[in-house]
């Protein structure tokens, strides 16, 4: 198969993945929610060259805006299988330019314990808060093993892997720091706003 050939493939596998991950909404769109959300997501605070903090990539902004816009007070969308993974002290986030998988996989961490590609995310959905705020949320909180040892200092949110182990990043956890474990239990507990959330300090 041609290059050309194989990008198109590839192309239409994203496509396809994508509008999957979209399958949720509903066919009615109120255009009040959408010019609300579409203030939310550009309100967000840009992420400084260089700056270490937690961020949403492009693909979850937009998945963010869209489940935004459908799912109503109190609400809540299910959402197809996603993954979480870790990162090492060395990653900088560049959301403008980091939208796959095979962007930051130089930077996971390898480690007694933890498997390359992290983990699936466990029962993900978008939930609809009192203060009309929308979160991604999941439970119960990610961990790795009884006998781990490594260190990470991030945390990666995306879909689950599609053409030959790729995925599109949703968002990045900053731990603050290094975390290190030795012979014991590695736990992200997510923040009381999700993984995602239209909260302008997200």
């Amino acid at each position: 198969m041609s290059l050309s050939a194989r990008r198109q493939q590839r192309n239409a596998q994203r496509v396809r993945h994508v509008e999957e991950m979209e399958r949720y909404a509903l066919n009615t769109t109120p255009m009040e929610w959408v010019a609300d959300a579409e203030r939310r997501i550009t309100d967000l605070p840009e992420l400084l060259t260089g700056e270490r903090r937690s961020c949403a990539y492009e693909h979850g902004k937009q998945m963010l805006l869209n489940a935004h816009a459908v799912i109503p007070m109190q609400g809540v969308g299910s959402l197809p299988l996603l993954r979480i993974a870790l990162l090492n002290d060395e990653y900088v986030p560049q959301p403008e330019r980091h939208r796959c998988w095979h962007d930051i996989e130089p930077w996971e961490i390898g480690g007694m314990g933890y498997t390359p590609g992290g983990q699936l995310l466990e029962s993900p959905a978008f939930v609809r808060q009192n203060d009309g705020h929308l979160c991604l949320l999941s439970s119960p909180h990610p961990s790795w093993g009884s006998w781990c040892s490594f260190k990470a200092t991030y945390s990666v949110l995306m879909t689950d892997f599609f053409d030959a182990n790729d995925a599109l990043l949703l968002s990045c956890n900053f731990f603050g720091g290094v975390q290190s474990i030795h012979n014991g239990t590695f736990t992200v507990i997510q923040s009381p706003k999700g993984w995602l959330s239209t909260c302008d300090d997200v």
